[in-house]
């Protein structure tokens, strides 16, 4: 025991005896003139480089001056050290911690000289727009924009969102959207006016790399409530910012319609995280699907379009009846039935109401087996509104109107080409053809809720019965009425096969 205390006293007693020696050193050999003239020195070197530093010459971003006074320039450490050079002759003569206070000296200007160097890589910098290389200026301005607190994240990426492309081209954009979604999401309150703000730019933003659109699409799906619900109603701010981050991703579907390539990576980078996380398909779809018909109506090509839609998401009655893909494909064809009914369907002068193309296209790409003809009339007979006269019936009066009025679209049916010679083999593979596509569109009818009348025998029988005794002396109109005819007549025979 008597070792163990003896020990540590005999080291304090050596290393309080060279303090003693090392500070008596000092205070013989080092004059206050040469404590004082390292520092004037670089002092004297540095101000003419911080001048060229903040001359508006090495601003390229809004936000220059404020990374090199922060990360280059050090502005708060050079104020410590401009502290320590005046101290430390003042407390030279006065107290025996010589040997420390030549150590935080040394340290300060060691300082200095590396922001001196600093300041040189800056300076000697040769920036190029969307070079795609990394440079001293790029990691310092990360490396700013890392730092940044919440009220100063509102300030600085408002002016980020607002530079074009060629401006923001002298940073790497993929780091900035990395580091501004870890912005939001490490801000103690979310602000949603800064997502907002975001967004009002958000052309200014490359949709067209895949790694950016796949963060932002990552962001708005932990984010928002697109693949799951999120019980954050209580929180005001955050349900705002909830929201928002909806908008966002509904905006990043929109920019991505105006090309072909953008719909594929919305749809595939969706796709991916939704699988990634476990999370199912039928909510994500359930709401996706009635914005993204309803932004379709602004689109020029629809194929192109659903070039880049899921090809499992398509609407057919075999996915119907799969257990597995049921909830995909009801979800779609609940959304799609919901967008095609508020589209007017029937127009009765022959002046108004073009042919909506929009409608027409989509059907026949999210329902690829329909037969056109056969699906249209239904739709348009089932939900077309009508008025009904008085003493007239429900069954007469929607009979009338489908008869008075004009489709707006599934006038033209699929096309199919074949090779060959033989026209009667050509014939018959054509009418095969269009058997399934008339099968497929009567199962998809009569096995699912869309089409409330062919799921009641009775209402169906009293159409029929109306059908078969309606009166119509206008040969156009006479031709509906026989093909509605015919159309309920293979309905009925169609059920009675179950």
């Amino acid at each position: 025991m008597n070792i163990c205390f003896t020990i540590p006293d005999f080291s304090f007693k050596i290393f309080t005896d060279f303090w003693q020696v090392v500070d008596k050193f000092l205070f013989e050999n080092v004059s206050i003139e040469s404590l004082i003239a390292s520092p004037v020195l670089i002092i004297g070197f540095l101000l003419p480089v911080a001048v060229l530093l903040i001359d508006s010459k090495n601003k390229i971003l809004p936000w220059d001056h404020a990374v090199i006074l922060t990360t280059v320039l050090k502005i708060k450490s050079m104020f410590v050290g401009l502290v320590v050079f005046i101290l430390v002759p003042l407390l030279w003569h006065g107290l025996h911690i010589r040997p420390l206070l030549l150590m935080i000296l040394i340290a300060y200007l060691v300082f200095y000289l590396l922001m001196i160097i600093e300041s040189y890589k800056w300076l000697i910098v040769t920036e190029e727009s969307n070079s795609g290389k990394s440079n001293f200026r790029i990691i310092k301005r990360e490396n700013f924009l890392s730092s940044l607190n919440d009220s100063q994240k509102a300030v600085i990426w408002s002016k980020t969102f607002s530079l074009n492309r060629n401006i923001k081209g002298f940073m790497d954009e993929r780091n900035l959207i990395k580091i501004f979604i870890k912005n939001l999401e490490s801000m103690t309150s979310p602000d949603a006016n800064l997502l907002r703000n975001f967004i009002s730019n958000l052309s200014n933003t490359n949709l067209f790399d895949p790694i950016i659109h796949e963060d932002l699409i990552n962001f708005c799906l932990v984010n928002g409530t697109i693949i799951s619900e999120k019980d954050d109603n209580d929180n005001i701010d955050r349900f705002e910012f909830i929201n928002t981050v909806n908008d966002l991703y509904f905006e990043i579907m929109e920019e991505d319609l105006k090309n072909d390539f953008g719909i594929y990576m919305f749809f595939a980078h969706t796709r991916k995280f939704s699988k990634a996380n476990n999370a199912g398909e039928v909510f994500l779809i359930r709401n996706i699907a009635a914005r993204f018909l309803s932004s379709l109506d602004k689109s020029k090509d629809i194929h192109k379009i659903f070039n880049g839609f899921p090809n499992d998401w398509q609407i057919t009655f075999e996915r119907i009846e799969n257990e597995t893909t049921q909830g995909t494909a009801l979800n779609w064809l609940d959304s799609y039935m919901h967008w095609v009914v508020d589209k007017n369907l029937l127009t009765y002068n022959e002046k108004d109401g073009n042919y909506d193309s929009v409608a027409d296209d989509v059907t026949r790409e999210l329902l690829p087996k329909i037969d056109m003809f056969t699906w249209t009339d239904l739709i348009i007979f089932q939900w077309s509104s009508f008025g009904q006269d008085e003493n007239e019936t429900v069954e007469h009066a929607r009979i009338r109107n489908f008869l008075n009025g004009r489709k707006k679209f599934g006038l033209i049916g699929r096309f199919h080409g074949f090779w060959g010679e033989n026209e009667k083999k050509l014939a018959a593979l054509d009418h095969d053809i269009r058997e399934r596509e008339i099968k497929e569109t009567l199962n998809i009818a009569t096995k699912t809720t869309i089409f409330p009348i062919l799921l009641n025998p009775t209402a169906l029988n009293k159409y029929i019965k109306e059908l078969k005794y309606y009166k119509e002396k206008d040969k156009a109109k006479k031709e509906k009425l026989e093909m509605l005819q015919k159309l309920f007549n293979e309905i009925k025979k169609h059920q009675s096969k179950k």
